[in-house]
């Protein structure tokens, strides 16, 4: 998750694949690789995306959200409107 910064993947980490030691959902590499995709950082005050083209691995801080009948830029500039975060932290954020 602190890898997107300003909407934008920084990339400050690499690894091996096949030397990693990683347990669920994240272990399979189709699900790793598909494209395209959003990036979503599980946790935080708010909410914070990136859009991805590139078949990167990612770890257990972010969501991976694809789709094949919207359009994930248009769900990504919704999730950067002031009315999207207004909302998110009145119904979802807890205190």
């Amino acid at each position: 998750g602190s890898s997107i910064k300003d909407g934008r993947l920084v990339y400050e980490y690499y690894a091996d694949y096949d030397k990693l030691d990683i347990a669920g959902g994240t272990r399979d590499l189709d699900k790793q690789i598909q494209t395209p995709r959003l990036l979503v950082r599980r946790t935080g005050d708010k909410l914070c995306s990136v859009y991805s083209n590139s078949q990167e691995l990612v770890e257990s801080t972010l969501y991976i959200v694809t789709s094949e009948e919207m359009d994930l830029g248009y769900l990504q500039a919704l999730m950067f409107s002031k009315v999207w975060d207004f909302y998110l932290k009145k119904k979802l954020l807890t205190n």
